[in-house]
């Protein structure tokens, strides 16, 4: 059945209807929908959003980066510039293709590099995704990175790889390296890891030099209380045995060395225990105040 005209994003644009919510929604469905050759090209008029699904008219066999690059540019060509760079950052996210900013070109912005970072069950990653969505910008994850190195192992030897002695710089690596492709076209972008040690956290404010990004470093910290309630809900999320997640916590707490301010960039630290908007206050990156 065709999609109704009221739904067509074109539609919702010029009726001021578009929210971010389904902003995101079509850029994970364009990412499901992703194939080897793209289309016709995409548009405004090609998309129809429902409440819970987004459909193309007509539908591709494939849709490539080419055409998300093409809608991105159209929707900012209609001046919609903050719906077109959530879109592209939930694209990439969901299809881990951040080459999708080499197609955009570069804006006349200043690059900024924002890592969260901070024990197990801290709350990096809620952070992450509240300044991600803030500023519209791309989040690279690290768990993502890990789950694609592990899937593209050869069969049998993901356990192997994953106990591997280098896999840890491996993951860095390939987070730092999705997060060139951004800082590459002036975009600013959100890490989500760890960076449990000095040293990693001194390779995210390398980064940002080479790309002349300022560079911050989010700290995540919470109360004992909050941390033992999150590892709790996590046992149940994965269906683990209790206490499995706090037996994880604390074998990585050996590892943590704590920021100190003699490190490059600007160290905020974030309680997470407080509102959201105590979090993007006390990082300053809504207005993008300097260091």
């Amino acid at each position: 059945m065709e999609p109704r005209p009221r739904d067509r994003l074109d539609r919702r644009l010029a009726a001021g209807r578009l929210s971010a919510r389904h902003v995101r929604a079509i850029g994970r469905a364009l990412a499901a929908l992703r194939g080897a050759a793209g289309g016709d090209g995409l548009s405004c008029e090609s998309v129809f959003v429902r409440k819970k699904e987004v459909q193309l008219a007509p539908a591709p066999g494939g849709v490539g980066a080419d055409d998300v690059a093409a809608l991105v540019r159209e929707l900012r060509a209609r001046g919609t510039a903050r719906r077109a760079e959530q879109l592209a950052a939930s694209f990439v996210l969901a299809a881990d293709d951040y080459a999708l900013y080499g197609r955009l070109g570069a804006l006349a912005d200043e690059p900024l590099v924002i890592a969260t970072g901070g024990r197990v069950a801290s709350g990096k990653s809620t952070v992450a995704k509240a300044v991600s969505r803030r500023l519209a910008a791309p989040r690279v994850v690290a768990d993502r990175v890990r789950e694609t190195l592990l899937a593209d192992a050869p069969d049998g030897t993901g356990h192997e790889l994953a106990w591997a002695p280098d896999f840890g710089a491996r993951v860095y690596g390939g987070l730092f390296a999705r997060a060139e492709d951004v800082l590459a076209s002036r975009r600013a972008v959100v890490l989500d890891a760890c960076f449990p040690s000095a040293a990693r956290r001194r390779e995210a404010a390398a980064l940002a030099r080479r790309h002349g990004a300022r560079f911050v470093f989010a700290h995540c910290e919470a109360p004992p209380e909050d941390i033992a309630r999150r590892l709790r809900w996590r046992d149940v999320r994965d269906g683990t045995e209790p206490g499995a997640w706090e037996k994880i916590a604390n074998e990585l707490e050996a590892q943590w060395e704590p920021p100190r301010a003699s490190e490059p960039g600007r160290l905020v630290r974030v309680d997470t225990h407080q509102q959201r908007r105590a979090w993007l206050r006390a990082l300053r990156v809504a207005k993008r105040e300097p260091a």
